[in-house]
Order: C-alpha cells, then structure tokens, then sequence
C-alpha cells in the first residue's frame, strides 16, 4: 500500500534524495523547507508520514510536531536530526513522534523506518474503514428488512445525516420524466427557498451524469477536481448554511430515481473524501432496497389479487354465498374507521376480510352448496376451514399479520367459537372485528336454509349474543353504523 510522505528539512539536497528513494518505493512524495510551509502542504494535500528535521528556521520540528498532533493524532511523524542527543529524542517521542533517525543515516535505516510507519497507518486506516463499514452492515440489514416506502425513506435519510454529521437533509424522488419531484422527505432543509439553489437547478446537474454533486462557496474545495464524475455548483446560501451534497439513487444501474441531499452547517467542517464514498454506498444500496421493495410490492398485489380471485369463484358457486367476503371486508373496514384505527390496521381487517374464507377450498363443494342444513359430520368439515386457510397463508410472510384474522374469525367471547376455544382475553380488536363482521354478514343474507331475517332482527340477534358470542362493544359500534345505513347489502 503506497502512502503520501511529506518530508520536512531546510536542507534541499536531503529533501532531494528522502523524494528519490521514497519515490521509488512508489510513494507520493511533497518536500517543505520548514515547518510553516509543511503545514501549508499537510492543509493541501493531507499526507499520511511526515519526516521532518528538528532543526529548521520560522517553525523547528518539535513545533511543528505539537501543530500536526494537535490537527490529527493519528498522523505518523518521524523526527531526523544531526545534533540529536538521548533527551531530545525522548522529547520528541514523548510528544507524539512515532520514530526518529539520526543523522547521518543510511537508505536502508529510512526504509526501515518508513515500511514499520506505513504498515501502522495502513492499520489505522483499515480501522477507520472498518468502522465506517459496520454501520453500513447494519444499515444495509435494516434496509432489507423495510418494505413500507415511507419507513424505507426515512431509514435512508436518517442514515445518510447520522454517518455524515448533517444536521439538514431530504430525499427526493423523480417522476418517471424526471421532470418534476414525485415526493420529498425533508428534515430542517428548504429546497428552492429565496436563500438556497438545492432545488431544480442543483439536481438538474446532478442528472446530466455525474455520480455526485458539490454544493460549495469554496472555489479552492479540497474535493474540487479530486473525484471522478463529482460535479461543483456554487451558492450563496441561506444563512448558517454551509456546504451540501448531492448523491444520486439509482436502480438498475442506470436509471436515475432520486436523490440523496445532506447539508451542513457553516460552523462545521465541509464534506471529505470518505463521506462522499459513504453517502454513494448509502445511496446504491438505498436504490437496490427501493427496487426491490417496489419488486415485493408488485408480487404481493399479484398473490393478494390470485387468492381474493380464488375467493370469489369459490363464492360465485353459490347464489348464497356471492359477494360474501366482499361484504365482510367492506364491514370491517368501516368498523375499523369508526374505532379510529390507523391506515395500516384498517387495511389489514380489509384484507382479513376479503380473504377470511381462503381455507373454504379445502372443504367440499358438496358441502359448501348444500342447499340443507349440514349435517354433524359435514359442519366439522366446515369447522376445520379457518386452519386450512391459516395454512394456506402461513408460507406467504407479508401476510402474517392477517392470519390470525382467518383463523380467529369463528372464535367467541365465551370461549365455545372455534377451531382454538380461545376467550375474548385472548382475541385482538381486529379479530374480535371480524367475528362480528362474518356474523352480521350473514345474518343479512339468505340462506338455502331459511330466508332473509332483516335488519332488524338481526340487531336483535347481536344484542341478544352480546358479551357471549361478540364482543359488546362491537356490538353497540356495528347497530350504530347499521342505523346510519352504512352496513348494507348493497356493494
């Protein structure tokens, strides 16, 4: 691994000849004639080993030593000297120097020195990519496990301020045209504001092919002309903001989708080197974990879709049973509203709903069409529906969640329901939802077995099974939307 030297001496033949024997090594080599102009060098370039003489004029090694292991403690310094005693070099270790070498000194000695100094850094530099690596581990994890858009997003963006220090950010995503943004997720950041060009202007450059963009009022940027395919765009700025940047999310490899935006403050150090390697690891791995959830998502509408189609053929069968988990599914969700649950819940009881009847493919059609009472044995063959559509559902994990709606939705408060026995303690609010969903459906429509009961009898028939077969609660919330004309027959 080859490094960056800086060696430091007010002789120019010994600057000379460490340049050419280190060059030759396949360093990076930069030369100062004291320590004023070495700092100068260090701001420049950020060398890794500095070999610098301890006497030397405006600025002797031993200050310049207390300067650099004051910027950076990790940075290897070696001290050479031709009046050097025992104390000095002592002094000199004391305050942070790594080796010395004494003058005169053979090429090999300087080698020596060198390959011992290299092989530390290159360890430090090993740990220091190694700590960056092991978030982005974790990250990366987490990312994969995320499949709702507006989590996965946020993850992203969090991420991407954490790891770089940014106290402002946003994520924007394209519309397929890429013309105008489809969504925005910003934390503290104004895109387009009076103060700041981060909006339009910024990220139609980042589009015309660069894998980042430098937003900067510094002209002199270290990053400026470092890295490849990196844009600059300057910008005043609104006040207190300093330096931003721009990092493209794409999928496929080539299709541009979004945009990761960090910003910091003007109080803070500007962006390195590393941050920009991290926020493009962050960002393509952010493209492959938007892809791939966007994959899962269409696949998962596609599976949903097949089962509630095998639902509905399965109802169609029977003039009785058609449009049946439709209208549950409608039921619960209008349950699930009144109660105040959240948009995530009121889908799953939809779903619960649709789908509560899966398991009725397993029972026979004879059984399911008898235009009779069933008989003992026949009704035990319909029992054992809720557990064949519990595993039917259990290999498909985005429907977890679901599932105990299917199994449970023939359970009672009393504990008599089935296929689990289980009392109403046990049973979540969207179970108990779809017991009561299922029940009043069906008391609303005929049966080969006996006609239309009505509306009013059948409130009557969840008023006299409250507490025992449905939950009481349910019970007032399901006759308060019936009274509003809300469960209905009608699709």
């Amino acid at each position: 691994m080859n490094f960056k030297i800086l060696v430091v001496d007010d002789e120019e033949i010994m600057c000379t000849l460490l340049k050419e024997v280190l060059s030759a090594e396949g360093h990076d080599v930069y030369t100062a004639s004291n320590g004023v102009d070495a700092l100068g060098v260090l701001e420049e370039e950020g060398c890794d080993i500095i070999l610098s003489d301890i006497r030397m004029p405006d600025m002797d090694g031993l200050k310049l030593l207390h300067a650099i292991i004051e910027r950076d403690p990790e940075k290897i310094v070696i001290m050479m000297t031709g009046y050097a005693t025992l104390a000095t070099a002592r002094e000199a270790i004391k305050e942070g120097a790594y080796d010395y070498l004494m003058k005169p000194f053979d090429i090999e000695g300087v080698r020596r020195s060198i390959k011992k100094a290299a092989e530390r850094r290159r360890l430090y530099l090993e740990n220091e990519r190694l700590k960056t690596i092991m978030p982005l581990f974790e990250i990366s994890n987490r990312l994969i496990e995320t499949r709702e858009s507006e989590q996965l997003l946020e993850l992203i963006l969090m991420s991407a301020m954490n790891q770089t220090k940014s106290p402002k950010g946003a994520i924007v995503l394209f519309a397929k045209n890429n013309d105008l943004p489809l969504s925005v997720l910003k934390r503290d950041l104004e895109l387009d504001s009076s103060h700041n060009d981060l909006g339009k202007k910024a990220i139609e450059k980042l589009l015309s092919g660069a894998n980042g963009l430098l937003v900067t009022r510094n002209d002199k940027h270290p990053l400026i002309g470092k890295m490849p395919r990196v844009k600059t765009l300057p910008f005043a700025g609104e006040p207190g903001a300093g330096d931003a940047v721009l990092c493209p999310i794409t999928v496929r490899r080539e299709d541009t989708v979004g945009c990761v935006i960090v910003q910091k403050d003007t109080t803070q150090d500007s962006f390195s080197e590393g941050d920009c390697d991290l926020l493009a690891v962050l960002s393509n791995q952010a493209g492959t974990s938007i892809e791939n959830s966007r994959l899962i998502k269409d696949l998962e509408q596609v599976s949903v879709s097949t089962l509630q189609s095998l639902v509905l053929i399965l109802e169609a069968k029977s003039p009785y049973t058609s449009g049946h988990s439709l209208r549950v599914s409608r039921y619960a969700r209008l349950i699930a509203l009144e109660l105040g649950f959240d948009e995530k819940e009121v889908k799953r009881v939809e779903a619960g709903g649709m789908l509560h009847d899966i398991g009725k493919i397993g029972v026979s059609e004879d059984i399911l069409i008898k235009p009779a009472p069933l008989t003992p044995e026949e009704y035990e063959q319909v029992k054992r529906h809720p557990v064949i559509g519990d595993e039917m559902l259990a290999p498909l994990a985005y429907l977890r969640d679901v599932r105990p709606l299917i199994r449970h939705h023939h359970e009672r408060m009393d504990g008599l329901g089935y296929p689990d026995g289980i009392k109403a303690g046990m049973l979540s609010v969207s179970e108990r939802i779809m017991v009561v969903a299922d029940a009043y459906e069906a008391m609303l429509a005929k049966r080969p077995f006996r006609g239309i009961i009505g509306v009013k009898n059948a409130r009557e028939e969840l008023l006299e099974h409250k507490r025992t077969q449905f939950d009481a609660d349910l019970v007032d919330v399901v006759i308060r939307l019936s009274e509003k004309g809300s469960l209905t027959l009608d699709e």
